[in-house]
């Protein structure tokens, strides 16, 4: 977590094998589409700005308003759109019968309200962080699986079984990175959870997916503090700098039955840095695939 701002990979060198090769490639390009996603959603929020209501002064005072005057301009345009393509076809001098005739009703500020998010540009912010971690989370599993050779391994043993066939394995990982074992398992276990929330509901929470997280945040949580335990060992200062509170990921009034769980920034840097430092190590492995 000491890159946890910073979450870049190390490039493959000359005797990389090729699979890391193809996951690096993978992992920049996710990186560099959410950099310009994000930086289009900003550069967006600023400039439409100018179209929020001059008698909104507390709106012109938040980037977001921009955002929420994009969405809002959306809504309309998409409740208008059946008519003007109605008037379209009756203007070739055809009958468009009840082809446009469309019962629509987008409730932009409802929606809004079923992401637990302050504006949209929150709300497009934290899809954008699923959209991301369903595509690292994919590569991440795929590729353990080629590189362990073990296509029908379950997927939450994934992370175990890498550090069962490579002994060493713990050893890099906590000189380097300060990171265990347990670490990496609660990690993943927990981070499994949520990719099965985000690929079968979109993020959209049941009573049961909130019991299913529950299990896992906790210990989770307890391994982030023993993390920062062992970075203050080493590193005090490198320790006081990096660290947040591990109550602060996954936090309670974010579970909600009926909403969507949308992943803040602090929570997908999470899952990029053990990306960033448990793959390059996988180079290693006895007998790592070519």
């Amino acid at each position: 977590m000491l890159n946890i701002f910073n979450p870049t990979i190390d490039a493959p060198t000359d005797v990389s094998p090729a699979w890391y090769v193809t996951f690096h490639d993978a992992y920049c390009l996710s990186q560099l589409t959410n950099a310009v996603l994000v930086g289009a959603l900003d550069s967006l929020a600023h400039v439409s700005q100018a179209d929020v209501s001059d008698d909104d002064v507390h709106a012109h005072q938040r980037p977001s308003a921009g955002i929420d005057s994009v969405v809002s301009s959306i809504i309309d345009r998409l409740h208008q759109l059946p008519e003007e393509l109605k008037a379209l076809v009756m203007g070739m001098m055809l009958d468009p019968g009840d082809s446009f005739a469309r019962n629509i009703n987008i409730d932009g500020p409802k929606l809004l309200q079923t992401t637990g998010a302050e504006n949209w540009q929150a709300a497009i912010s934290g899809f954008l962080n699923i959209w991301e971690f369903l595509f690292l989370y994919s590569q991440v599993e795929s590729t353990l699986k080629q590189v362990l050779n073990a296509p029908d391994e379950g997927v939450d043993g994934l992370v175990n079984a890498a550090f069962k066939r490579d002994a060493n394995l713990a050893d890099r990982l906590s000189k380097r990175d300060y990171v265990d074992r347990n670490y990496c398992a609660q990690l993943w276990k927990l981070f499994t959870a949520v990719r099965r929330l985000c690929a079968h509901a979109h993020g959209f929470l049941a009573r049961r997916d909130i019991e299913d997280l529950k299990k896992f945040i906790v210990p989770f949580r307890k391994s982030v503090d023993t993390y920062f335990e062992r970075v203050s060992e080493r590193n005090l200062l490198t320790a006081q700098f990096v660290r947040f509170d591990p109550m602060d990921l996954f936090r309670e009034e974010k579970l909600v039955d009926g909403r969507f769980y949308l992943l803040d920034d602090l929570e997908l840097n999470v899952f990029r840095h053990f990306v960033c430092c448990f793959m390059p190590e996988l180079q290693s492995l006895p007998q790592s695939i070519q």
